[in-house]
């Protein structure tokens, strides 16, 4: 590394302690920030920052001072590692396992040489002492007393043996075993990015001598966050914690440190957005034919309504950038894989029911109904179930404020079966043109199980946009008689005995006048 150059007098340089105490991470980036002090005689000082990230952002460093200094010049000093002495530590642990391994490797082969010769010799010597028994039996007369000595002997050596040799290919086993594992972590720090090291040089001009801080800052890539949650539904109370997913891999390590997420995105253009002329056109006049198709249509509400699929390619923060803190001070190393930290967690009131939906899945699912109790919002993100088995499932919640109400599905009820079968018809006006379509939906519902279960079922029917297409229900045909809402969804309240069955029907018209195109 080059001796830096500073004004005249500046001393030589000085490592000092400057550990990463805060950090602040962003979707794509990270804010570390380092503190250190170090005591100081008037003058001119070049200090050493050693082992920061050699990914940083060199134009985001700033330094400050405290007290009667202040900050000259700082720059950031990158160089390669070559030998093996310059390893990093990691690095440097895993070469000198690596060869404490390989001894051992040899060591434990050697007794399994060992260990197979003497079982092969005394297999050998057992061989020439039968045969030579049965030349001579036809020969004596009686049974020698030494012969029944030696061949006792003889076994009780290759048994001993033999657990020798299973001993020894039991521990070369385990011995190789470690050496993959050791190969993959080795692997892993052999990357070309722990071959590059990075020290911060910084010129402090120090007007008073004593001990002086400094704060050190700058901005990483290759460390990210993303909301992830779990909730516990047990005895009708619902323990909810919200965790950040953390990846880094900024080559630096973070050692209790002060973590908060953020969601605010500084890369994202601030300017306003350009208006444009709105022109214009005459065209053709518009041909009577109507043509309809069918949508889905997501309900926008508030609460524990349908929401869009969530979808994460960053952090969804309701409009507003929020910045959360981690319960404690946590510990990451840079090896790129997952570490969840807790950052907050409630307990509240659930209300529980089940409701099936077979139009999308052909499963009773148990529902809960709650509250955040947090002063937090829940960000958008994944969700582990949990109930007083274990693990039952995964979801995904939304956004959801303090205080709003927000429901969480825990899987589908094994024991209760449901079968759809649909049916359509369709027949044209002769005199009028006008078309019909019935549609015919018959559910069949068991309980397989020896308890009682009520639950919600829920179908839809089309809404019309237009006075020429015209949707209802046939009230004869659809037993038990329902009626839809303002959304379309017709809902059934379903009561099933132990071993229990019933059968729902839905029948509903769609009629569309001889110019509508495509019912």
């Amino acid at each position: 590394m080059h001796e830096p150059k500073g004004p005249a007098g500046a001393t030589p340089r000085r490592d000092i302690d400057a550990a990463v105490a805060k950090v602040v991470l962003y979707e794509d980036r990270a804010l570390v920030e380092r503190r250190g002090q170090a005591r100081l005689e008037a003058g001119l000082h070049w200090l050493r920052v050693r082992d920061v990230s050699p990914v940083l952002v060199d134009r985001s460093l700033f330094v400050r001072s405290g007290g009667s200094s202040t900050v000259e010049d700082a720059r950031v000093c990158r160089e390669w590692r070559i030998g093996a002495s310059e390893q990093p530590a990691v690095a440097a642990a895993l070469t000198r396992e690596h060869e404490q391994l390989e001894l051992e490797i040899a060591r434990t082969e050697t007794l399994l040489a060992v260990a197979r010769d003497e079982v092969g010799a005394l297999e050998r010597a057992s061989e020439l002492f039968f045969d030579g028994w049965r030349r001579e039996m036809p020969y004596v007369e009686q049974f020698r007393a030494e012969w029944k000595e030696l061949a006792a002997r003889l076994s009780g050596e290759l048994r001993r043996g033999d657990e020798t040799l299973h001993a020894a290919e039991c521990l070369t086993a385990d011995v190789h075993a470690r050496r993959l594992a050791l190969a993959a972590r080795s692997a892993e720090a052999a990357r070309v990015d722990y071959a590059l090291c990075c020290d911060l040089e910084i010129l402090v001009a120090v007007h008073e001598a004593g001990l002086h801080t400094l704060r050190i800052g700058y901005v990483t890539p290759c460390a990210l966050w993303r909301p992830a949650h779990r909730a516990c539904l047990r005895d009708g109370r619902l323990h909810f914690e919200c965790e950040g997913a953390v990846w880094q891999a900024t080559g630096e390590s973070w050692r209790d440190v002060e973590l908060f997420f953020s969601t605010a995105r500084s890369t994202q253009r601030a300017e306003p957005p350009l208006l444009v002329d709105d022109v214009l056109r005459t065209q053709a006049k518009v041909d009577r034919t109507l043509t309809v198709g069918v949508r889905e249509q997501t309900i926008a509400t508030t609460g524990e309504g349908l929401r869009d699929e969530v979808d994460l390619p960053g952090v969804e923060d309701g409009g507003e950038a929020r910045l959360l803190a981690a319960a404690s001070k946590v510990s990451i190393e840079p090896t790129g894989r997952l570490a969840r930290v807790p950052i907050f967690a409630f307990d509240t009131a659930a209300e529980t029911d089940r409701v099936a939906r077979p139009e999308r899945s052909l499963l009773v699912h148990l529902r809960s109904r709650q509250a955040n109790a947090s002063t937090h919002p829940i960000l958008a993100g994944p969700v582990d179930l949990l109930q007083d088995s274990g693990y039952v499932g995964r979801t995904e919640v939304g956004f959801v404020a303090s205080g709003e109400k927000f429901a969480l599905g825990f899987g589908g009820d094994a024991a209760l079966r449901i079968k759809r079968d649909v049916r359509e018809e369709r027949a044209v006006a002769k005199l009028t043109g006008k078309v019909t379509v019935t549609r015919t939906v018959e559910l069949h519902l068991s309980n397989l199980d020896d308890r009682a279960v009520a639950f919600a079922l829920e179908e839809r029917i089309p809404i019309s946009e237009i006075e020429q297409v015209r949707v209802s229900i046939d009230a004869k045909l659809t037993k038990p008689v329902a009626a839809p809402d303002d959304n379309g969804i017709v809902r059934w309240p379903v009561q099933l005995a132990p071993r229990g069955r019933t059968a729902l029907t839905l029948v509903y018209e769609v009629v569309a006048a001889s110019d509508v195109r495509g019912v």
